[in-house]
């Protein structure tokens, strides 16, 4: 069963120090709990909320993460018996360049959370006119149940720091998650408070 809250995603720029140039792998894992992928000239690790458990040390979760990403070869380490999961956790700075993204999540009853008429307008830039939430249209004209904070930007890479929407039917449309699980969610509306480098300092491997 889900946990009602905890961290939705982090993402981290790789060293690029011992980076394997021939990769071209993202996915590592058959349910895509961690990915890496391009940004400009930086390699960026995905670690899902799925990978967590949230009664053990994030650090030594992350660690593992990147041990698991040694073993595929993604690092070309010049003494590759030295790379066990504890030399990783102690000297993260070979590994990792910096913290870029961490996503907070909790998971409501629908009766739980209610965005009213006059918290939300229907374009992003009235929600930024008028400092309230946008509602998120479709390009077919759909209004949909998903709502953003207006420091959104119509960028297909979002960047709002905050949303609210329906988790149930975003995982039924995305097809990733067997519909037997997704039935089960006993709180389908979920709301995010995204933090990036461009708006808080506080992302850094100490403070996780």
């Amino acid at each position: 069963m889900r946990p009602p809250e905890g961290i939705d995603k982090i993402g981290i720029i790789l060293n690029p120090l011992f980076l394997n140039k021939d990769n071209r792998k993202k996915y590592f894992d058959p349910n895509n709990k961690i990915e890496v992928h391009s940004a400009g000239v930086f390699t960026v690790l995905t670690i899902k909320q799925e990978y967590f458990n949230i009664f053990f040390d994030y650090q030594k979760q992350i660690a593992l993460a990147i041990y698991e990403l040694v073993k595929k070869g993604i690092f070309n380490f010049p003494d590759k018996g030295a790379l066990t999961l504890w030399f990783i956790y102690n000297f993260s700075q070979y590994f990792i360049l910096r913290i870029v993204s961490l996503e907070f999540y909790s998971d409501w009853n629908e009766d739980d959370v209610k965005v009213e008429p006059d918290m939300f307008r229907y374009t992003l830039d009235e929600a930024k006119d008028e400092d309230c939430l946008y509602r998120y249209v479709t390009e077919d004209n759909e209004v949909t149940d998903t709502f953003y904070s207006n420091d959104k930007s119509l960028s297909k890479y979002d960047r709002s720091s905050f949303i609210c929407y329906n988790k149930k039917k975003k995982d039924i449309k995305e097809k990733q998650i067997s519909h037997d699980v997704i039935n089960n969610y006993a709180r389908p509306t979920r709301t995010e408070f995204r933090l990036y480098a461009d708006n808080t300092p506080w992302l850094h491997w100490d403070n996780l």
